[in-house]
């Protein structure tokens, strides 16, 4: 019997979701399943409490983040409420589930491309949910999550919107869901224009008009999605906030590295440390944008090498960064992490070997994102979680080394 065929497709989820259920299990026993995220306490205690308006007792509006998770976390937590249920089970099940739709809309994004047969795709499933990063976060809620659903969602209508270029409406059904995707995760500011600059590339040479309308349709729809968050941001605080207030916060959580009680310190180069120490130093100094910059500035001044290293440091911290920075574990995840890299690069030197237009526009998408991803997480925080999603996305095309015995 072919295990790859096509009414293996239920098989396979069944079997990952045993094995997340079992995961779950472990974690429960272990003590480190988790049913809140306290980097959202204060919206979703307002949420319980009936409090709709995000504004606190003192009349100041939370807008450290968007509003859409803390509600998707508020609606887990109300659920466990009502029911009078465990709140472990409902977030539990709920990560599990998300996790297990995110493979399935990889399956679609890989039946797009790789239609010839179903064992590509069935592939691309298994590796996505055997990740054992995956597996590891779905142990606690995290807005990195449902933000993985409607970034692949919003990837699954362009591409669609790609080999149907005459319907509009994969367009805005891309845009909305990436719309959604960034009032859950603000990381994600920067991909309207990555996939613009996808569809200018590659499309407008030959579609010239119809190309700028589809740019319009999808520019448009991302925006009006954003829209009355960043209205009703203004109207409650009289600034211009587009998504989040926090932007500043993080990148100065980004500087201090191991300057937090809860991490473990890493041994660093003498270069790190003049960076690091020296802005913790006047860390209660720098608490807007230019100043940072101006930090940063004066320290190239200093040592121009300094400054270049902390950010190699950093960009080299993102494959495997765990905010606790627990060294046992991070050793760990450096050979998976090595392992998935390695296996993208050789599809990726496949892809351009074949030379296929519409896999040459994939491997693009995957490119730009997780380059995306990457620049956003070594601005801020250097971890991993940030670009967990890249791992799902190099899946859709690592299958292509096997090809000639999926094939067989």
């Amino acid at each position: 019997m072919n295990f790859f065929s096509k009414n293996k497709l239920k098989l396979i989820f069944s079997f990952f979701l045993l094995i997340y259920l079992f995961a779950h299990l472990l974690f429960f026993k272990l003590g480190i399943l988790k049913s809140f995220n306290t980097d959202y306490t204060e919206p979703v205690l307002m949420l319980l409490e009936g409090n709709l308006s995000f504004i606190n007792q003192y009349g100041e509006l939370w807008n450290r983040g968007p509003f859409l998770y803390p509600l998707i976390l508020a609606f887990q937590l109300k659920t466990a409420l009502v029911f009078n249920i465990n709140a472990l089970y409902i977030t539990s099940l709920f990560s599990i589930g998300t996790i297990l739709f995110s493979g399935f809309i990889l399956y679609k994004i890989a039946r797009l491309f790789f239609s010839e047969n179903y064992r590509h795709a069935q592939l691309t499933l298994v590796l996505y949910l055997s990740i054992p990063f995956n597996i590891y976060s779905s142990s606690m809620p995290l807005s990195e999550t449902p933000f993985g659903v409607f970034v692949l969602l919003s990837i699954y209508y362009l591409l669609k919107g790609f080999l149907n270029f005459n319907k509009s409406k994969y367009f805005l059904l891309s845009g909305v869901t990436l719309g959604l995707a960034l009032l859950i995760r603000p990381i994600g500011i920067l991909l309207p224009i990555v996939y613009l600059l996808i569809i200018f590339y590659f499309f407008f040479r030959e579609y010239k008009r119809k190309a700028v309308y589809r740019m319009l349709f999808f520019a448009f729809a991302v925006f009006l999605t954003i829209l009355p968050w960043s209205i009703y941001n203004y109207i409650k605080t009289d600034k211009i906030i587009l998504l989040s207030s926090n932007g500043v916060g993080s990148i100065k959580d980004g500087h201090k590295l191991y300057h937090k009680n809860y991490r473990e310190k890493h041994e660093v180069s003498e270069h790190v440390k003049f960076i690091v120490d020296d802005f913790y130093k006047k860390r209660e100094t720098l608490n807007t944008l230019p100043d940072i910059i101006d930090f940063l500035k004066d320290k190239f001044k200093e040592d121009k090498w300094a400054v270049i290293n902390f950010y190699l440091y950093k960009a080299k911290r993102v494959w495997f960064g765990l905010d606790s920075q627990n060294i046992k574990k991070e050793r760990v995840i450096k050979i998976f992490s090595f392992l998935y890299i390695v296996l993208f690069m050789i599809a990726m030197y496949k892809v351009f070997k074949k030379n296929n237009r519409e896999q040459i526009i994939l491997l693009s998408i995957i490119i730009l994102v997780t380059f995306t991803f990457w620049g956003m997480a070594i601005l801020v925080v250097p971890l991993l979680r940030y670009v967990l999603l890249s791992y799902g996305l190099f899946t859709l095309l690592i299958p292509i080394i096997l090809e000639k015995s999926i094939k067989k």
